[in-house]
């Protein structure tokens, strides 16, 4: 399991807090090594509200996170094109290509979550930087665009 920053600690203990009495009445989740305080006595639904705090906590930050990434694709030339040229009507959407360039961390991970699209071009990685993703596409005629997404 991934480590948790400070920031990111806080929140939960404040969510802890909030919805769950005895660590109210105890002030921490830290480990206190005495079974009598660090096992607590909580009712489910405490538990449910404060895993549903923690998850709708998870999915603001992970919008938050999404919403910096800029889209763009360009012809060979350096010419805008608008995305919806990449598939036809009914067999991918905006939201669907949106989701899948949201959900990859990394370019292999794009060309892989584009491949299971239906689009008219596939892409290769042609580079990656710690900001920027720049993917080739090459359409069934043999023209070539770019697909960039600033991280």
């Amino acid at each position: 399991m991934k480590e948790l920053s400070k920031k990111e600690l806080e929140s939960l203990v404040e969510i802890a807090r909030k919805h769950i009495y005895p660590v109210e009445a105890r002030g921490d989740l830290e480990t206190r090594d005495n079974d009598s305080e660090d096992f607590l006595d909580v009712s489910v639904w405490s538990i449910k509200a404060a895993l549903t705090a923690a998850y709708e906590l998870g999915k603001e930050s992970s919008q938050n996170k999404r919403s910096g990434r800029k889209i763009s694709l360009t012809t060979a030339d350096g010419i805008p094109e608008s995305l919806s040229n990449l598939w036809y009507t009914g067999d991918c959407d905006i939201a669907t290509f949106t989701d899948a360039v949201e959900d990859s961390r990394t370019g292999a991970e794009l060309v892989r979550n584009l491949g299971r699209l239906k689009l008219f071009r596939k892409f290769t990685l042609q580079r990656e930087t710690d900001t920027k993703i720049r993917l080739k596409g090459t359409d069934r005629m043999g023209n070539i665009s770019y697909l960039t997404v600033t991280k």
